[in-house]
């Protein structure tokens, strides 16, 4: 790769920490650098190494990498390689190219003497350390917004001016190229966010601009043949674009698509449809918003009363994450079944002529889960998959062979849902190769942490339903003695009922992650549903009901702060 870097001089002043000095000696400084270009893959520095010169990064973007781990990115008009040069430490991390880029070289003995010479610009790189290092300590992780986008169609899905279209939507300079000789580092400078749109039938120019750009959008016309994508050199994650039908429930095929491109992310968007176009756009920008929804048994049906407020605000939700009665909320709502729709779904669900619970002998649970099994299968389709749904959808489980929390975000979804809702004694476990899997709230009743490292940068909406207990002490005998038979008879008689086993063992799964959550989500919706026990399912109208009317005026108010607090929101 040629380094092409015009007007060194320019190019200093572009950076915020050498602005600070005087014109004249920028002019001397662009004298003694040396312009340099990598290619993707390259390693600009390596950990470990001692430090003799910093770089400017003119075009292009680079990956920190220390200790195993992502410490950060850097782009266009940043440095690199400065602390170890003022420190005289090693190089703390190995800095490789993400795409192909290129950059000024500042040779330590000019770096440093600039700056004892003008103490206005090493004040300046002293201030840039101290913030750097309170984002580390303080600050998510938040994925790096792409600047420079790729966007190809495969010569079956949407034409070159759609993409323009797309382009314009997430307020992108789109521009087409023909030729290898465009200067991305000069358009870099004129809009936040660039989209390279080469011809398809192109192989070089395609690899060309895949190989300058942070993160590549492949769109396909989903209903066709999948065919891989040659990914050899991709200067960034590649996210495949399914361009759907409007007419269809839901998507399908969509494994052999990720079997065949190997994606880093996919998105289901329905042909002329900006709604679903606006939610790539969100997912680009870091700005998607994700619901989060506990288990609680009964109570769960209080989401879909949630799903409805939002709804009708118009509130975005860009992907949903769910726990046991949640993760049932969770594909409903992942499939895009219309609110009133899902409820009545949901309701129908657990509240059935005949209970969910269909009793067996109690060698390993009390109920055989054939009755679950079936209306899971009767609400989801016996052959729908989590990554088949409009939106990305996950469910949370616990794995009991690894003492750990698994998370599905592949594969069945009706066996996902059951293996989440999978009360221990109540439900037999799910074996799956990868483990045997009980009810998700025994770990983590209210997952938005892992959901702040699936989803970082994301707005966490928060809905639990499972965080207020319902038992009590007093509900017990002081002696720690009861009969069964004496509970037999508080159920048919009129002395104090004592609490079942079902309701035991139903609350023990709501407890994983409860009290002293440090993130509990931007907006946390804790509901007051004391009126309704975890099998309350008879009542399924009412719940859904009143986790409408409790969350209406939470999320209102949440609105109208325009989503700038960070303190979870809690309801009275």
């Amino acid at each position: 790769m040629t380094s092409v870097i015009r007007n060194l001089e320019e190019q200093l002043a572009r950076c915020e920490l050498l602005a600070e000095l005087p014109r004249e000696a920028r002019t001397e400084l662009s004298s003694k650098v040396v312009p340099c270009s990598f290619s993707i893959g390259e390693v600009l520095c390596r950990s470990g190494e001692s430090a003799s010169s910093a770089y400017l990064v003119v075009s292009g973007r680079f990956r920190a990498d220390a200790g195993g781990r992502v410490v950060g990115e850097v782009g266009r008009g940043e440095l690199v390689g400065e602390v170890s040069l003022l420190t005289g430490e090693p190089r703390s991390a190995t800095v490789t190219a993400l795409r192909d880029s290129e950059v000024i070289e500042l040779p330590g003995d000019v770096f440093t003497a600039v700056l004892a010479e003008h103490p206005a610009c090493y004040q300046a790189v002293a201030r840039r350390l101290v913030e750097r290092l309170q984002r580390v300590l303080t600050e998510p992780d938040v994925r790096p917004r792409a600047r420079v986008l790729t966007l190809l169609h495969d010569g079956r899905g949407p034409s070159i001016e759609s993409l323009e279209e797309f382009a314009q939507l997430i307020g992108a300079g789109a521009v087409r190229i023909d030729n290898q000789q465009v200067d991305v580092g000069r358009l870099e400078t004129t809009s936040d966010v660039v989209a390279l749109l080469p011809g398809a039938a192109d192989a070089d120019l395609v690899e060309w601009a895949m190989t300058h750009s942070d993160r590549t959008l492949l769109f396909v016309d989903a209903e066709s043949m999948p065919r891989p994508f040659d990914r050899e050199r991709t200067g960034g994650p590649l996210d495949l674009v399914l361009v759907q039908p409007v007419s269809i429930e839901c998507p399908s095929g969509t494994a052999r698509w990720l079997r065949a491109v190997e994606p880093s992310d996919h998105h289901h968007v329905r042909h002329g449809e900006s709604a679903d176009l606006s939610r790539v756009e969100r997912r680009l920008t870091n700005r998607e918003q994700v619901l989060v929804l506990s288990g609680g048994g009964a109570r769960g049906l209080a989401h879909a009363g949630l799903y409805r407020a939002l709804v009708e605000r118009s509130m975005p939700i860009d992907a949903v994450v769910g726990v046991s009665a949640g993760a049932v909320a969770a594909g409903v709502i992942g499939m895009q079944v219309p609110p009133d729709v899902a409820g009545e779904r949901a309701t129908a669900l657990f509240g059935g002529d005949q209970s969910l619970i269909d009793l067996t002998v109690p060698t390993i649970a009390m109920a055989s889960g054939a009755r679950l099994n079936e209306r899971l299968k009767r609400l989801f389709g016996e052959q729908r998959l989590l990554e088949d749904l409009w939106l990305p959808t996950a469910v949370v489980s616990t794995n009991l062979t690894t003492a750990s929390t698994h998370l599905h975000q592949s594969g069945s979804l009706w066996r996902a849902v059951r293996a989440s809702a999978a009360i221990p004694g109540v439900f037999p476990p799910v074996a799956e190769a990868f483990g045997l899997l009980v009810d998700g709230g025994i770990v983590d009743n209210l997952p938005v942490e892992l959901v702040r490292r699936h989803h970082p940068g994301a707005t966490v909406i928060a809905s639990d339903v499972g965080r207020k207990m319902q038992l009590l002490p007093d509900d017990f005998p002081a002696d720690a003695e009861v009969s069964g038979w004496t509970a037999v008879r508080s159920r048919v008689g009129r002395g104090d009922r004592v609490p079942g086993m079902l309701q035991i063992l139903g609350q023990l799964t709501a407890l994983g992650g409860a009290g002293g959550k440090a993130d509990r989500g931007d907006m946390h919706l804790e509901f007051d549903l004391d009126d309704f026990g975890m099998f309350d399912f008879k009542k399924g109208a009412a719940i859904v009901a009143a986790g409408y009317e409790q969350c209406v005026s939470e999320i209102d108010a949440w609105t109208a702060s325009q989503l700038n607090s960070t303190t979870p929101m809690e309801m009275a």
